[in-house]
């Protein structure tokens, strides 16, 4: 009898065990037909291997945004650049800043600790106050320098290091309307003289010669006499520098009263030019108004976009020897990165990408500036006559240039040029500007 009773028991467990199993493969059948309880599921398992689309999301590189500050009237040109740029590189996005009074807002910005990341302004006292207060970042080993002209770089120059990279080369010169030139039968002047009887002549035909902008002080002023202190040297730069270390007062100097008196005597066959603006200036003189205009070369750009049939062209300003005539030449802009900017290396990368050649191409091709990038030739028909003139070495370099002068001799200078096209009166000019560099300590 206990026997048989042994025998239920283990039938009945036998039953039961395989009740269980049955229950428990039931079970995960059910579940291997439910998706979202499925252990094969990469959302039921922190441990599983992600998605396509998750990698995607997690290798998305983080979104820079740089500003860039800029001087220059010359907008749609950098802004075909950065496009360029940010096609090749999406992760990034550069805003460009072009602001009135720009360089006198970036000194504003860069006091207040407010720099953007990436700027340009010229080899001037501002880009020396910028290195020697450690505001800009060191450039000199980069590999993209080496792109750049030996001659530009020299000009950036401050105690055997570069702090910026140059764009492109700066040269003021005389834009002319070749029409009115054609049909008066007037050749490009090479002398004084042979300008001031271009403008009796235009003059007489009822056309205003010359349009000059002497409203705004910042953006012509400083460089347009500065181009004319070279009329009658090689070296006007000297001619400072003598002075601010006391060697000769600059009212005792022949070339910059002839200087000056050049710049009032070409400003008789203008019209009001205290009133007129920079914009005014380009206006007059796109539209046919005004015959000559005197100005950097990218000028060139903004004449175009306002009449793009002008046909005009740029020569030196000449002195009394057709055989001496020189052109003034500088570095238009060079590249600074803050160095306060949470993106230096992206910016580095914008650098990097503005010296390839191609793109230096591109942007010469709009602004019409001669390139400091190597390789990459001048393409502007308009400078053409100014260029010869840089090839053949014809050229001096701006008394101002490269922080040889301090920001307030550079504000102050063109005040007083201002006020000499007021007043007309050359001595009280030359006294206001000895006493601003014989006078300085």
């Amino acid at each position: 009898m206990q026997v048989g009773n042994r025998r239920v028991k283990m039938k009945a467990l036998l039953i039961l065990m395989l009740a269980i199993l049955v229950m428990v493969l039931a079970a995960c059948g059910s579940s291997n037909n439910d998706g979202n309880a499925s252990p094969s599921s990469a959302a039921a398992s922190p441990d599983s291997t992600p998605s396509a689309s998750t990698q995607a999301a997690q290798e998305k590189k983080e979104v820079v945004e740089l500003e860039f500050f800029q001087f220059a009237p010359v907008v749609p040109a950098f802004e075909a650049i950065i496009a360029r740029f940010e096609e090749k590189y999406p992760h990034i996005n550069i805003t460009q800043n072009n602001v009135p009074d720009a360089l006198k807002v970036l000194d504003m910005r860069m006091a207040s600790g407010d720099a953007p990341d990436l700027f340009n302004l010229g080899a001037s006292a501002a880009y020396r106050n910028y290195v020697q207060n450690g505001l800009i970042v060191d450039l000199t080993n980069e590999e993209f320098m080496k792109r750049v002209n030996p001659t530009a770089l020299e000009m950036v120059d401050y105690e055997g290091k570069k702090y910026g990279m140059p764009g492109v080369f700066n040269m003021i010169g005389m834009y002319y309307n070749k029409k009115i030139f054609n049909d008066l039968g007037i050749d490009v002047p090479k002398t004084k003289d042979e300008l001031i009887a271009a403008a009796e002549k235009i003059k007489a035909a009822g056309i205003t010669p010359f349009v000059f902008p002497d409203k705004d002080v910042p953006m012509i002023n400083r460089l347009d006499f500065q181009a004319y202190s070279g009329v009658f040297t090689d070296n006007p730069k000297q001619i400072f520098l003598d002075a601010m270390e006391k060697k000769t007062h600059l009212t005792e100097s022949e070339v910059l009263r002839k200087s000056a008196q050049m710049y009032i005597d070409l400003r008789k066959y203008s019209e009001n030019s205290l009133s007129i603006s920079m914009q005014e200036g380009f206006n007059q003189f796109a539209t046919g108004k005004a015959a000559m205009m005197p100005y950097i070369n990218f000028a060139a750009t903004v004449v175009r976009s306002i009449n793009p049939e002008l046909e005009f062209s740029e020569f030196p300003l000449p002195g009394d020897d057709p055989n001496a005539i020189r052109v003034p030449v500088g570095t238009g802009f060079q590249f600074a990165i803050s160095s306060d900017s949470k993106y230096i290396e992206e910016a580095k990368m914008f650098l990097d990408f503005w010296s390839q050649p191609e793109n230096a191409a591109l942007f010469e091709s709009k602004e019409m500036s001669p390139s400091a990038i190597l390789g990459v030739p001048s393409t502007t028909k308009e400078t053409e006559l100014m260029r010869k003139y840089i090839d053949e070495g014809k050229t001096f370099q701006w008394p101002g240039e490269r922080g040889h002068w301090s920001v307030s001799q550079l504000n102050d200078f063109a005040t007083h040029a201002q006020a000499l096209a007021q007043t007309k009166d050359v001595d009280k000019f030359l006294q206001s500007i000895d006493a601003l560099f014989y006078g300085v300590k």
